[in-house]
């Protein structure tokens, strides 16, 4: 079945809890001025969500999860524990105020994003459902073949290829188009994909065996072989497997 994501919460219902939140707030000995911005958070953050299209949009997602994360759910468990919502603070007033008026920017930027952005998508007739999983394979290959050359290229900061690396987004980008291929393939119904899914785990796996390889007991064999490399260059010698004639 397709889940429905939600792209809008009711005002009502929010002011209801956030309301009872500040009561059991007061009651447990909180800063009347902190219960009142932690409602003040909770009705911003939830104005926010709506502007930003609810879950169905990544701005509407990023505030869900950045409020519910980050602020929500503490002052939740507070209130289950009986402990006030300002306990363990340095500075509470000024924590949850920043807090606060973090969120009223991110209520600004969800409108100016949704004014701004535009219906159509940019890559919309670029990426289609007949060329999407050809896009999968070759993000992971390219993913991949900048990673193993990072084995053999010395890069130091300030280089291209340190720049290169940095922009190397290919992995996600592999995950993120083969879930959207497989989940319109499948209707909705279906989100796993055997072309994206297992480029992290191997990226990490490789990561792996690169320390083993500049770290501990190898390291001794790694060198020599560096060196041993360096001085052939420094001499103007190459390697090769073919004995001249």
């Amino acid at each position: 079945m397709r889940l429905p994501f939600p792209d809008h919460i009711s005002l009502v219902a929010v002011c209801f809890f956030a309301g009872t939140l500040c009561v059991i707030q007061l009651l447990q000995g909180t800063n009347p001025t902190f219960s009142l911005f932690a409602a003040a958070y909770i009705l911003v953050a939830a104005i926010a969500f709506n502007v930003g299209g609810g879950l169905s949009r990544t701005i509407g997602a990023f505030v869900f999860f950045n409020s519910v994360l980050g602020v929500i759910v503490g002052l939740c468990m507070k209130a289950y524990l009986g402990e006030p919502a300002d306990s363990n603070l340095q500075a509470p007033l000024l924590t949850m105020a920043v807090y606060f008026a973090g969120m009223c920017m991110m209520l600004v930027a969800a409108f100016v994003s949704r004014k701004i952005s535009r219906k159509r998508a940019i890559l919309g007739k670029v990426v289609t459902d007949a060329n999407l999983q050809t896009a999968t394979v070759g993000s992971m290959a390219t993913g991949f073949l900048i990673f193993f050359a990072g084995f053999f290229i010395g890069g130091g900061n300030g280089t291209v290829w340190s720049a290169l690396n940095q922009i190397n987004r290919f992995f996600p980008l592999a995950v993120m188009m083969g879930v959207l291929h497989t989940n319109r393939r499948s209707g909705g119904t279906s989100f796993s994909t055997l072309q994206g899914l297992p480029a992290p785990d191997l990226r990490h796996c490789f990561h792996r065996i690169r320390h083993l390889l500049l770290s501990g007991p190898l390291l001794p064999i790694w060198k020599n072989l560096q060196g041993g490399r360096l001085t052939l260059q420094l001499r103007r010698h190459t390697l090769s497997l073919v004995k001249p004639g």
